[in-house]
């Protein structure tokens, strides 16, 4: 089954930090905890990334990627959720920001 839009929805997480080599690990284990999230579920969502954004500093800030293609938009949504609370806990993460991104190439 295909799963790029319009049959899945797609989520994309961003991890900027000032310093790139903690933008980037940052990045890896969030992408490790969200690929151990929808293993624990069983969840039909495909994780890819993270990858150098395609404009990867900006403000002086470093940027990664990761995104999601989910079937079940509802359980990304929550495991999207739970990331980012992991990630605002993590202390290793402070000078570190993350954002989320429904739906990124929609026009509405």
């Amino acid at each position: 089954r295909l799963c790029t839009p319009p049959f899945c929805e797609l989520l994309l997480l961003t991890v900027s930090s000032a310093d790139e080599m903690s933008a980037m690990k940052a990045a890896l284990r969030t992408g490790e905890f969200i690929r151990d999230l929808v293993r624990r579920h069983g969840a039909d969502i495909r994780v890819l990334g993270p990858t150098q954004a395609s404009v990867y500093r900006v403000r002086n800030r470093y940027r990664f990627q990761i995104t999601l293609a989910a079937s079940d938009s509802n359980l990304a949504c929550k495991i999207v959720s739970l990331t980012i609370k992991m990630f605002n806990k993590e202390k290793s993460f402070r000078d570190c920001n993350i954002t989320a991104d429904f739906k990124p190439n929609s026009q509405s």
